[in-house]
């Protein structure tokens, strides 16, 4: 039947089940498997906005992304436009079709696939919005889009991998005539962006939403729902294996500049626009105020570190995620931003050169006056109507070819992604108390005449926690950790250093000093009540070899504030200085005692145990300058200092180049490195007293190119501090201290020494330092705010990759599996048939894994502990052979036509759906009662041999298919740098042939962003060695 032939009480029936139907939405967002590497049309422009509207007007759910504002296209608006007969062209996709509306009636394709629609004047209604409602309730999908948009391409490119019968309307190719249309269709759908996407007449959102429905199998199920079955069954390759010749990714890929995010939360740009407007506005008014051309300034610097890093330097955006943590977060295209970002660096360049560089008159003034009014205006509106002219601009340079489209591809694959990563950290749950487990060594019958099992003394306990409790739970005395006093030394260390300066400005330094008491009496009352309530946790981290030596900074931290106590009470300045000396002075001795009574091995040591030094360093210093009679006492410590330095920094250097540098939490803590030599320059400088002589010199200019060195590794390279981590580690503290005992002694230099080189140095290291203490108190207030910090901490070692990991991505298959056996046709799906044997393949080689290596090594701990998890295995086994007799039955009634095909397919659901629930069961039992077990009592080393000994025990040809797919249905981008840096943990020299695998079998996009955080992967291929740093060994 033509659809302009259908009669009124048809589209009145229509209209009414449209205005019923409830708007989609809560898919799981698993990792999108879109193949787009090998296609020549990179991707850009605009996605979906906010607000969907159902056709009646009334509102539904809130979707948003941004990207190029596609409808900001000069199009002249014209109601006539709808009768115009200008033909679009079509793209050369099999089975494409052009709609004409001639003869009143539209044509419908013989083949299923893209039909390009010339114009609407043959459907029923009078107005523009009565003709849109009339072809979207008489067509099974349909697009808005336009030619050069490519969020657009991105969707076509969807639709014509599945064959749907898709109605594709170009506004951009129908002359001046579309900007009616697409006004018609902001007002019906109450999207600002293309492309707009009906189905069945449901508004499903853009680009962005239609990515979502395709990797979750959710779309297959809504094309095929109903009497109209338009959807081909086509064979589809879930391993899908790439070449160098089909990604030219030096044409095609392209992200943000320098560390710039591809996704960033619309809400937090928002805020941030708000406080800028509010300092354009300021400057504009107090243009002759020299303290408000200092904030200009301040301002520039932040929009020079946003450009470089996006707000992760940013004081600015720190507040303003403080202040919208509560709101859901609305992903938008970084690159934009990043581009409004340079034009605020334009901006407020051009005010601060007037500002300063002028003659001082009115009239330069008035000028850098005139630039803060225009960031006010430009600010305005970004924060208050949602309209970003630098986002104009950038969509405008990407039209006319000078940045290329590809820019927005990272972007439109993650932003969902990253959305619900956002969501999964911030909405808080509730969970129980943990239950105490103990096991013992003895047999399972082994019970005391009550009933409770035997315990001997070499029992096992363990807690049964949720899932994923460590992610939500939150306590401010359970889970204060021992790190958190880094913080505190970073506020400590800064106030010093101003201190230092003799500034005429004495508030500066008191006033840090009062916070950094105030942080560090907070923590340590927190601890000292964890010591009370939970003696074992504060036992276990003194017995940690990575977290004991950390106990110095709290001592380390009373030896600075009695730098600054002097000033007000000589007395007791002098008590904190020797309760820092004689407690450092004690915990040395007993660390270093344990470093050599017991055996170690690489895995115990960390850049912590740095801590030993740079503590006897400080508080010799602190010692002398309060008494010089104390000069030989305090050599002492300095040459014990000294020497444990050189020791420590050769071997922490070592382990260093030589292991995976695996862990994210800790890399701040690397920066101890800088912070030693520089602390001993200070130090000998003290107790010398004959000023900065060579020594002295020649460890500050270590410190200082070491310092640049490790800078480095952060930017370009981005291994030191780089990472998608749960929440905020506070080892970054640990840099903002180092810089600042760089700058304290660079400080001592030019007080000694006034050079050009030395002033400048001294004012550019306080003020990074500064600034980065700023910047991460700022970020730790908003975690506590946001409850992130005072949580258990995310544990992992090289089991996980073979464990948790692969239990996550068993979820996100089994999610799609389901959803995809909703298809009466399921049976002869060849997606479902591919997707439900990579499923059992996945499993089998899980399942072999466990039993021949997880639980013997288990059993030599606990004997028969995990018998239930193997019996498990077997069941398991037995459905996936029951399942695959139900879907050959299925395929054969499809066959022969008979009348079983519902049973086969109500079995199929049956089954399937009981396997899944059983396995999501069984994985949250083993991740309760066996991870602790090999969590707290497997070592490392034999965990790591376990690892290697199941990687070999598979054929390479199978983990050829098996890698990639673990991967790409990994939920989080974290999860998969964690799984590779797990398997690299175990097996280092396996980089470059996991590498390989996951070149040729994942998207462009998720390649490069692994690649991004785990270089290692690199493989011998085209390119890879000039730009990723293969090296080789002859």
């Amino acid at each position: 039947m033509s659809f302009t032939e259908k009669n009124t009480d048809t589209q009145d029936r229509t209209r009414e089940s449209i205005e019923d139907h409830t708007q989609l939405s809560n898919i799981p967002i698993p990792l999108d498997d879109n193949r787009s590497g090998s296609d020549t049309n990179s991707l850009s422009s605009s996605d979906s906005s906010i607000g969907h509207k159902t056709l009646n007007g009334t509102s539904s759910s809130t979707l948003n992304s941004e990207g190029i504002n596609s409808d900001t296209d000069d199009l002249n608006s014209s109601a006539e436009g709808l009768l115009g007969d200008t033909k679009p062209k079509t793209l050369s996709f099999e089975h494409n079709a052009v709609v004409s509306g001639g003869d009143n009636k539209s044509v419908v394709p013989k083949k299923k696939g893209l039909t390009y629609v010339e114009n609407l004047q043959n459907y029923h209604g009078e107005t523009v919005d009565e003709k849109l409602i009339s072809f979207i309730t008489d067509s099974p999908v349909v697009m808005f889009s336009k030619s050069d948009c490519e969020f657009s391409k991105e969707a076509t490119k969807i639709f014509t991998t599945l064959q749907a019968c898709v109605y594709v309307v170009e506004l951009d190719r129908m002359g001046g005539y579309g900007e009616s249309i697409l006004n018609a269709v902001k007002r019906i759908s109450n999207l600002k962006t293309v492309p707009v996407i009906y189905i069945n007449g449901t508004p499903i959102g853009g680009c962005t939403q239609l990515k979502a429905l395709e990797a979750s199998g959710e779309l297959v199920r809504i094309l095929r729902t109903g009497e109209s079955d338009f959807l081909d069954h086509r064979q589809i390759s879930d391993v899908v294996l790439f070449n160098d010749q089909d990604r030219p990714w030096e044409d095609l890929l392209m992200r943000p500049l320098f560390g710039f995010p591809d996704t960033l939360n619309n809400h937090v740009v928002r805020m941030k626009a708000l406080l800028v407007f509010c300092i354009g506005v300021l400057g504009a008014v107090f243009w002759d105020s020299q303290a408000m051309h200092w904030v200009v300034a301040i301002l520039l610097c932040d929009f020079l570190l946003t450009f470089l890093f996006g707000g992760t330097l940013s004081p600015l955006s720190s507040f303003s995620e403080i202040a919208v943590h509560r709101l859901p977060m609305q992903p938008v295209s970084g690159p934009p931003k990043q581009f409004a970002a340079f034009c605020g660096i334009i901006f407020t360049t051009t005010s601060t050169a007037l500002f300063f560089g002028g003659s001082g008159g009115k009239t330069t003034n008035v000028i850098g006056a005139t630039f803060c009014g225009l960031l006010a205006i430009a600010a305005g509106l970004e924060s208050f109507l949602d309209f970003c002219l630098g986002c104009k601009f950038f969509g405008l340079l990407v039209r006319i070819g000078l940045i290329r489209k590809s820019v927005f591809k990272f972007h439109i694959h993650r932003n969902e992604e990253t959305a619900q990563l956002w969501k999964s950290i911030h909405v808080k749950q509730e969970y129980p108390e943990a239950e105490k487990q103990t096991v013992s060594t003895a047999s399972r019958e082994t019970f005391r005449p009550d009933g409770i099992p035997l315990l001997t003394p070499a029992a096992y306990q363990y807690k049964v926690k949720e899932v994923d409790e460590w992610q939500h739970k939150f306590n401010v005395v359970r889970y204060v950790q021992i790190a958190y006093f880094m913080w505190p030394l970073a506020l400590t260390s800064c106030a010093v250093a101003f201190f230092t300066t003799e500034t005429t400005l004495p508030w500066i330094w008191q006033t840090i000093g009062v916070g950094a008491a105030g942080n560090f009496a907070m923590l340590l009352g927190l601890y000292v009540v964890r010591m009370v309530m939970y003696p074992r946790k504060v036992h276990k981290e003194w017995a940690c070899s990575k977290r004991g030596p950390m106990f110095g900074l709290i001592f380390i931290t009373v030896s600075l504030l009695s730098i600054l106590l002097r000033h007000f009470t000589l007395t007791g300045g002098t008590i904190f200085a020797w309760i820092g000396v004689a407690a450092h002075l004690s915990m040395s001795i007993v660390i270093v005692a344990r470093w050599i009574g017991r055996s170690h091995d690489w895995e115990h040591i960390d850049h912590t145990w740095l801590i030993v030094p740079v503590g006897n360093f400080i508080t010799s210093a602190v010692l002398v300058s309060g008494d010089p009679e104390f000069f030989e006492f305090g050599l002492y410590l300095f040459g014990f200092a000294l020497l444990m330095w050189l020791m420590l920094f050769a071997i922490t250097l070592q382990k260093h180049i030589t292991s995976a540098n695996a862990d994210e939490r800790l890399r701040g803590n690397v920066f101890l490195w800088v912070a030693s030599p520089a602390i001993a320059s200070y130090a000998w400088t003290t107790i010398s007293g004959t000023g900065m002589d060579l020594f002295s010199r020649v460890l500050f200019g270590f410190s200082i190119i070491l310092l640049c060195c490790l800078l480095y590794t952060v930017f370009p390279m981005k291994v030191t501090l780089n990472g998608d981590t749960e929440k905020l580690s506070m080892s970054v503290h640990g840099v903002a201290f180092a810089i600042n005992a760089v700058a304290l002694t660079a400080i001592s230099i030019n007080t000694i020494d006034d050079t050009i080189l030395s002033r400048w140095l001294a004012h550019v290291l306080l003020i990074t330092g500064s600034w980065l203490t700023a910047v991460y108190s700022i970020q730790s207030i908003g975690s506590i705010i946001e409850k992130r910090l005072f949580r258990p901490e995310g544990k992992w070692g090289p089991f996980s990759a073979f464990n948790t990991l692969v239990h996550e991505s068993i979820r996100g298959m089994s999610v799609k599996l389901m959803t995809l056996s909703e298809d009466p046709k399921a049976c002869i799906n060849p997606e479902f048939l591919q997707l439900l044997d990579l499923f059992e393949r996945v499993h089998n080689v899980h399942a072999q894994q466990e039993d021949e290596f997880v639980f013997p090594t288990l059993h030599q701990y606990v004997p028969e502990h995990s018998v239930h998890a193997e019996d498990d295995h077997i069941q398991h086994r037995e459905a996936f052979g029951l399942i695959g007799k139900i879907v050959r039955a299925g395929s054969q009634e499809r066959a022969d036509k008979a009348k079983g095909d519902s049973d086969a397919h109500f079995l199929l659901q049956t089954e399937l759906r009981a396997l899944v629930s059983d396995l999501k069961h069984h994985m949250d039992w083993e991740e309760q009662h066996l991870q602790p077990i090999s969590r707290k009592y497997v070592p490392v080393q034999m965990q790591k041999t376990i690892v290697r000994q199941m990687w070999e025990s598979v054929a390479a040809s199978e983990w050829r298919v098996l890698v990639p797919v673990l991967i790409r249905y990994m939920p989080y981008h974290y999860q998969r740098v964690r799984w590779c840096r797990s398997l690299l943990w175990a097996m280092p020299e396996r980089g470059e042939q996991i590498g390989l695998y996951l070149y040729h079998g994942l998207s462009d996009v998720y390649w490069a962003a692994l690649l991004t955080d785990v270089p290692e992967l690199a493989p011998r291929s085209r390119g890879w060695t000039q730009w990723w740093g293969w090296f080789r060994y002859y």
